[in-house]
């Protein structure tokens, strides 16, 4: 745990003349000020330039508090947190400091393009960015800084990938009033810098925590932080802030209220359930149901990205049919012990397909295809398998390959492939085993009369269920759809015209 941020009041600033700086112009704006990209004429370095408006300096605390937020930014000696150079004033009584100049866009910027919409390699990426983004207030907090202004916007991500926490203006220091508040009048102001007072709102009321919306100040804490996290990952899987209304006001009641739809609601493409879960407990209305640090929160992203480490398990009872022919897919199971038949029917009969075993698959064609169950699975003794979800699946490809529109393809082929085998397999099954009942028929049989054999049928289903691997069903269905075979099932007997097949 670090030693909390010290408060250093304004004190005296040495004068320090822009002519020091060659001024390339403002890159962008802030609460307080511009920002200018300049050189330092003794490094030679680029540098951003932060000055505080001077509509704005005429106010003593609006001066202080400019000074306090280049003092907490120098003091979060963080990678992800941009490095304060210097902190000056000119001769005109111009506040200004210079930071690390940071080319890139804003993650808001990166959000709107939407590219990981749908795309599990984008989405990855730009969770990666918000896991940096977590580690960096987390490193705030750990010496009691609360940023509470965390968006989209105020997120850089530099060419090269370096991500940073930007504007930390109205940060602040737990456990400590600041000095520029001091004597302030309790107000309402949105999307400014504003005062410690008891009534107060400062931030951004679309990313902003219910207690933060109602001014309640000395509620604010480490975990108004994880609420605007939150909503920032609402934005990154919805498109969009949590909060949308006409007016300032409006936001910011709903923003009061904690009232958002859920991102399954809203997201015009299918969010994953388990990111959605952690969307909606780190934007609980109440701090107490959210995610106690921002710790936690990044831990469960970062599960969520390796993929689940335990998939659940479901039993079944020999006999017990666990998928069905023809019913909606909507997961895959892996058998863990027992074992089961696949088959499907065809022509009003079952076509066994092949057996199952420990470590055997099924159901996964029917997910990536989203086409209705292609063959039945039935357990042949007690059976335990572990069920894997689209979500699970999705998530897996989307880490290890990246993949899953390429496997949702072969999926598709494989199924077309399967039923034309099938149908194939279900011709070439009913010849074999005809065959097979004719030869059995010919050496076991006893003479019928009239070029007529007959065989106990208990020995000959016996015979072709062992030989084809099939089930009783389908061997008597075979044997009753032969042209010159009259099954007597009662009587456990069939006569079979031999002379029929020849030779």
């Amino acid at each position: 745990m670090g030693q909390p941020v010290t408060k250093g009041i304004t004190g005296t600033l040495k004068p320090r003349t822009f002519a020091d700086y060659v001024d390339e112009g403002e890159i962008a704006r802030g609460g307080q000020g511009g920002i200018r990209r300049v050189v330092d004429t003794n490094l030679l370095r680029p540098l951003a330039m932060k000055l505080l408006d001077p509509e704005l300096s005429r106010e003593e605390s609006n001066r202080k508090r400019f000074v306090e937020e280049a003092q907490i930014t120098a003091q979060l000696d963080h990678p992800n947190i941009p490095a304060v150079h210097r902190l000056d004033i000119d001769g005109d009584g111009q506040l200004f400091f210079t930071m690390k100049l940071l080319p890139g866009t804003t993650f808001e910027d990166v959000l709107a393009a939407g590219a990981h919409h749908g795309d599990w390699k984008e989405l990855f990426r730009v969770l990666q960015v918000f896991v940096t983004v977590c580690n960096a207030v987390a490193f705030a907090h750990a010496r009691g800084v609360v940023h509470r202004d965390l968006k989209p916007e105020n997120i850089m991500v530099a060419d090269r990938g370096q991500v940073y926490v930007m504007d930390w203006g109205i940060a602040r220091v737990i456990g400590h009033s600041r000095p520029s508040e001091q004597g302030a009048k309790p107000q309402v102001r949105v999307w400014s810098a504003a005062s410690d007072e008891e009534g107060t709102v400062a931030g951004t009321p679309q990313y902003m925590a219910p207690e933060q919306a109602l001014g309640s100040v000395d509620g604010i804490d480490a975990r108004t932080d994880v609420f605007a996290l939150g909503a920032i990952l609402y934005h990154l899987v919805v498109g969009k802030a949590p909060y949308d209304a006409p007016t300032a006001i409006a936001i910011l009641m709903k923003a009061a209220l904690c009232e958002y739809a859920p991102p399954q609601a809203v997201a015009p493409h299918r969010v994953p359930d388990a990111l959605a879960a952690v969307v909606m407990r780190a934007m609980s209305k109440d701090p107490a149901d959210r995610y106690q640090s921002v710790d936690e929160l990044r831990e469960e992203i970062e599960t969520f990205m390796r993929g689940p480490s335990e998939l659940p398990v479901r039993s079944f009872a020999a006999g017990e049919v666990i998928v069905r022919e023809g019913d909606a897919a909507d997961c895959a199971y892996v058998i863990v012990r027992g074992r089961a038949r696949v088959y499907k029917t065809v022509a009003g009969r079952q076509v066994a397909i092949r057996e199952l075993g420990p470590g055997a698959a099924f159901g996964e064609a029917a997910i990536f295809s989203a086409h209705p169950r292609s063959a039945t699975v039935e357990a042949t003794e007690p059976l335990v398998a572990t069920v894997v979800t689209r979500d699970t699946l999705e998530q897996e490809l989307g880490q290890a390959s990246m993949v899953a529109p390429l496997v949702r393809q072969l999926a598709s082929t494989f199924r077309a492939i399967d039923e034309d085998l099938t149908l194939r397999r279900a011709d070439s099954t009913t010849l074999g085993m005809a065959r097979a009942a004719l030869l059995y028929a010919a050496k076991h049989g006893r003479d019928a009369g009239l070029g007529v054999n007959a065989v106990a049928w208990s020995a000959l289903r016996r015979h072709l269920c062992k030989a084809f691997g099939c089930g009783d069903a389908e061997a008597t269905a075979c044997v009753a759809s032969m042209p010159e075979a009259a099954l007597d099932v009662a009587g456990d007997v069939v006569r079979i015209a031999m002379n029929h097949y020849g030779a």
